[in-house]
């Protein structure tokens, strides 16, 4: 479900489609649930234990995971003899964690996505001339352009903001319900769609749409009934190939994200020629400007 999988996906299929041989390799669990048919199809083939020896082996995203595991390390060791080793990575913020310095620097090459990341990666240590620019995050046009069978929001207003995140305070889900209840009264025809992608409410935690409450409830004293239409939709697991019906149901998207490594969102939601409001730094200024933006500024 996440950006880094959508990445990871993208490079193999990239390099096979221009007749590279790619061999995909998973080490955790994970689940077909949220994949297309199509994409099974394309990657199910390429799912190997091991890589072709003298190949260029590939690591997508974590060179040091939970609890300071060196997954950089780790690759060398389980798969010694290969012809370079490349990590593709990003990060969201102005530094890297200071655990992930060595084991980028261990690499052949590290590839990043952004000149946000090529600035930051440097500045926390990463040798330059380990950096490359490979822009590896990008969206299917024959799955993301405009079409005729678009979601029906409950409620639904004339004007319809979509926001599509996982519930974190990096993404600004507060900055959004503060400026969106502000801004719009009961009466006024607009409404706010969030899209949950990663759902809360296991292990005996609070749901976003109760943590949404329970922050407009301490910020503003307001009842439900006061205020503007607001749908959160969580704990949905859809396939690549139906988020655009979610993209095709707005008349806008809007994130006042804290930080991003890329934005797929933003870029997904441009693809399908909605109008995109983000925040004015980051990854995501790599492809959106005040030319095809609104863009929010920051201090």
């Amino acid at each position: 479900m996440s950006g880094y999988a959508v990445g990871a996906r993208n490079l193999v299929k990239g390099f096979a489609a221009r007749g590279y041989p790619a061999d995909l390799i998973c080490f955790c669990h994970a689940t077909q649930g949220s994949l297309d048919a199509r994409t099974i199809r394309t990657i199910g083939p390429m799912i190997k234990d091991q890589p072709a020896k003298d190949s260029v082996l590939v690591l997508q995203h974590l060179p040091a995971g939970h609890d300071g595991f060196d997954a950089a390390g780790y690759i060398r060791k389980s798969y010694p003899g290969m012809k370079r080793y490349v990590m593709t990575t990003m990060f969201e913020t102005d530094l890297i964690p200071n655990i992930w310095v060595s084991p980028c620097n261990s690499m052949d090459e590290v590839w990043v996505g952004t000149k946000f990341n090529m600035e930051t990666f440097a500045r926390s240590g990463v040798r330059q001339e380990k950096l490359r620019l490979v822009p590896f995050l990008g969206f299917d046009p024959s799955v993301f352009a405009p079409q005729p069978n678009p979601v029906k929001f409950p409620g639904e207003k004339q004007y319809n903001f979509l926001s599509l995140f996982e519930w974190t305070k990096r993404k600004g889900w507060d900055v959004l319900l503060r400026a969106f209840i502000e801004e719009f009264r009961p009466d006024e025809d607009a409404a706010l769609n969030l899209y949950v992608c990663r759902g809360l409410g296991t292990n005996g935690q609070k749901t976003a749409n109760m943590l949404a409450m329970e922050y407009i409830s301490e910020t503003f004293r307001l009842s439900p009934k006061d205020l503007p239409v607001i749908n959160i939709f969580e704990g949905l697991s859809l396939p690549d190939s139906e988020m655009p019906r979610f993209y095709a149901g707005a008349n806008a998207f809007v994130l006042p994200s804290r930080g991003e490594g890329w934005g797929m969102p933003y870029l997904e939601a441009m693809a399908m020629g909605l109008p995109v409001i983000g925040t004015n730094w980051s990854g995501n200024t790599e492809f959106m400007n005040r030319e095809n933006s609104y863009l929010i500024d920051i201090e």
